[in-house]
C-alpha cells in the first residue's frame, strides 16, 4: 500500500508544547507500523545523507540563528534539545534572539505527525520566518517522507 502524506491541521495538543505560538503547521504520513515519535525524529534529521544535514544546519543555525547543541547526544536530535520524550510523542526545542521553536513527532500503529510550532520574539523573527516558511512547507513532506523510507527499508 503506497504512503499517504497530507498537510493536516495541528492537534491542539501540539500548541502545550510552545504556548502562544504565531505560526503552527503539520503533516502526516501512513506507517506500516508503530515506529517510536524519537525514532521518526531521528531518522528525519540524523539519518540523512551529508547533503540534507548542510542544508537543515545552514537554515536553522544560518537563516534562523538557532542556538542547537552538539549532535549525537541522547538528549538532543540533531542538536535540538529533547524537551518531552514518550513512545508516541517527542518535542524538540531550539530558540534564537529573536524567535523560538518546537517540533512535535507523534505516531500511531498507522501514522507519523510532525507539527512545527514557532513563536517570534520580536519583529526580526516575524520578518526570519517569513522569509523561510514558503521553503519549510515544501521541504517538511519530503523530509517526512524521507523517514519513513528509512524506517521501513
Amino acid at each position: 500500500m503506497p504512503a499517504t502524506l497530507a498537510r493536516v491541521e495541528p492537534e491542539s495538543s501540539a500548541y502545550a508544547a510552545l504556548p502562544g505560538a504565531d505560526y503552527a503547521d503539520a503533516f502526516r504520513t501512513t506507517s506500516p507500523a508503530f515506529f517510536p515519535a524519537e525514532a521518526w525524529a531521528r531518522a528525519a534529521f540524523e539519518q540523512v545523507p551529508p547533503r540534507s544535514a548542510a542544508a537543515q544546519l545552514a537554515v536553522w543555525r544560518g537563516a534562523l540563528q538557532l542556538r542547537l547543541g552538539p549532535r549525537g547526544s541522547p538528549d538532543r536530535v540533531a542538536g535540538w534539545a529533547v524537551v518531552d520524550r514518550a513512545p508516541a510523542r517527542l518535542v524538540l526545542g531550539a530558540s534564537s534572539w529573536h524567535l523560538e521553536a518546537r517540533l512535535v513527532f507523534g505516531s500511531t500503529p498507522a501514522t507519523a505527525r510532525v507539527t512545527t510550532l514557532v513563536r517570534y520574539r520580536n519583529p526580526a523573527g516575524r520578518a526570519a520566518w517569513a522569509a523561510l516558511a514558503d521553503v519549510h512547507r515544501r521541504a517538511v513532506p519530503g523530509i517526512l517522507e524521507g523517514a519513513r523510507l528509512r524506517l521501513t527499508s
